[in-house]
């Protein structure tokens, strides 16, 4: 039996965020992954006009926008 792969997003609310690419009024979404019975979850900060300016990885790491 092969386990399955699920993944839940949701938009947890509004971030103020600084990046050395400006300053962004961000949605913060959480999503949960779960695959052979293991929980990770990461955040991203997204920008309507711009796109992902901030991703945190589910053991802590950071990836900005840089430009």
């Amino acid at each position: 039996m092969t386990a399955g792969l699920r993944q839940r997003s949701t938009v947890v609310g509004v971030a103020p965020l600084r990046t050395s690419a400006g300053a962004y009024n961000t949605l913060k979404i959480r999503t949960e992954t779960t695959a052979a019975g293991k929980l990770s979850v990461q955040t991203t900060y997204f920008v309507p006009t711009v796109g992902v300016v901030r991703y945190e990885t589910a053991d802590g790491s950071v990836i900005d926008l840089v430009k």
